[in-house]
């Protein structure tokens, strides 16, 4: 499990989920697999086929840019992460171990508010022995597979929305210094992070 879109200040954050069994990871992974972040837009869009060839299932799950105003980033992670861990559990593929990039397990943040039943979490038909790992997305071909999947899937959401000035076909909803000069000139959009602009 990655996240993306975490340190975008418009559109959502996703969270991308892939499993695999022991007749994938016998098979071994597809060439090229590597931290998202050090693919370009076109290699990882190629690798798109080759990953939903290799896993077993994946999911992508996400938290509007209005669900991370109100609720904050750490209860939309968890969010956006369960989200995705139900589709996975509906289909009958919801993992036994979960490897989760970084060092927060935002799955089980406790602090965060009852977005889903009284006891804070959606219902699943099992536990799972869940795992962060530092810097996971150039460790395990898994968690690169699911970041890969999960910024293809996000950067498309974005480069799909009406574009009014913002320049969402370059900044996929990131600050760089023409998207904040937009918001200076035009104000803030319905995708906007609201909070999160100063």
């Amino acid at each position: 499990m990655d996240e993306v879109g975490r340190g975008a200040i418009a559109g959502p954050v996703c969270v991308g989920v892939t499993v695999i069994g022991a007749a994938e990871t016998a098979s071994g992974f597809p060439a090229g697999i590597n931290d998202s972040k050090k693919l370009t837009a076109k290699r990882r869009l190629a690798l798109q086929d080759p990953i939903h060839e290799w896993v077993r299932d994946f999911a992508i799950g996400e938290a509007t840019n209005s669900e991370i105003d109100e609720f904050g980033i750490m209860p939309a992670l968890q969010l956006a992460g369960w989200r995705a861990l139900n589709q996975l559990d509906a289909r009958g593929h919801l993992p036994v171990r979960l490897l989760l990039d970084g060092n927060i397990d935002y799955l089980t943040y406790r602090s965060a508010p009852d977005l889903f039943n009284p006891d804070g979490r959606l219902v699943t038909t099992r536990e799972m022995q869940v795992e962060t790992l530092v810097k996971g997305d150039a460790k395990s071909a898994t968690i690169a597979a699911a970041a890969i999947l999960a910024k293809v899937y996000r950067d498309e959401f974005m480069r799909s929305l009406e574009d009014s000035g913002y320049g969402w076909s370059h900044n996929v909803g990131y600050g760089t210094k023409a998207h904040l000069e937009a918001i200076k000139n035009r104000g803030v959009s319905k995708w906007h992070r609201q909070t999160w602009i100063r």
